[in-house]
Formats: structure tokens, sequence, C-alpha cells
């Protein structure tokens, strides 16, 4: 149980670094995003296990699912997997376990939705530097992709991040 709580403890240090190394860079500009074809439901599955190798062992049900009638976008993949892992990570913790996690692609004209939503019992103090720090990395690498935040809820019952990402080759073009 002290070494479970030692590593656990670790995994959340390193987080907590990484997270902060990321906003400075996002927000210096050292990262910059590239534009490739990325297969989304590749991309959901590498998102997901990212999110789990940093919170291991915690009871969380994963459900995913492709409905925008395309397996391929564009943008950059690293890029786009962090953000949907911080978005997982931004939703989880409202939530205590058990919880269940659900991430969503559909589409609408131009633009692909991602809904990422948690259900599970209440959190009773959730991280507010946890939820400040994954809205600040999402909302910056969405920035990259010239998308917007859709949907920032949290309820008693259900936590959602929704956000639109152009679907074709203007994914990284800047913003008119």
């Amino acid at each position: 149980d002290a070494l479970g709580t030692i590593y656990r403890s670790g995994m959340r240090a390193l987080v907590l670094m990484n997270g902060l190394i990321d906003i400075a860079r996002l927000r210096r500009g050292d990262k910059t995003a590239s534009n490739s074809t990325i297969n989304i439901q590749k991309l959901l599955e590498r998102g997901i296990t990212q999110w789990k190798k940093f919170h291991p062992g915690m009871l969380v049900e994963f459900e995913m699912y492709n409905d925008a009638g395309t397996e391929v976008m564009l943008g950059d993949e690293m890029l786009l997997a962090q953000l949907l892992t911080s978005s997982i990570a931004l939703v989880k913790g409202f939530f205590e376990e058990p919880a269940k996690v659900v991430v969503h692609v559909a589409s609408d004209q131009d633009k692909l939705i991602f809904s990422i939503s948690c259900t599970g019992p209440k959190h009773r103090a959730a991280s507010a530097l946890d939820i400040e720090m994954h809205g600040i990395i999402g909302s910056e690498i969405i920035k990259l992709h010239n998308g917007m935040i859709r949907q920032a809820d949290e309820s008693e019952v259900e936590a959602e991040f929704e956000f639109s990402l152009p679907m074709g080759a203007n994914a990284l073009q800047p913003a008119a």
C-alpha cells in the first residue's frame, strides 16, 4: 500500500510539472502544430491510453464513439492526443471512482465536434489547480488548431467539455 501511494504521488507530481511546462511552452509559442492526416479512432485510443498511464489503477470505464462520418482528420496528432488526455482529466476531476467517461466525435458542416463527458459519484472537492491547468492546456491546443470551445459544464450528475475543430484543409490555417 505504501509503495502504491508513493507511486501515485510521484505520478501526480509528474502530471503537475508537465502541465506547468506545457502551459509555459504553449503561451510562449514554443509549441507549434504540424498538419498531418490522423485516424480519429486511433487518436481517441491514444488519448485514453495516455490518461490511463498517468492515472494507474483508477476505476474508470471508457466508451468512445465516432459518428463524424469520416475516419480521418487533419491536425497535429501528438497535440490532439494531449488535448484529449487533458479533456478527460478535466471532466474526471469532478467525480470520484467508479466513473464513466464517454468520448464522442460528431460532425457539424465543416467541423468535428468532440464531446468528453464524465459521470460518477460527485467529488467533494474537485482540485481547482487541476481544473484550471487542464482548461488552459486544452484551450491553447484548440486555438493552435483554429478550433473553439463550445461548452464546459459541470453539474451534480455530469461534467462535459465540448470543442470543435475544423475538418478540412483550414485545420491549422490562421483564423481570418
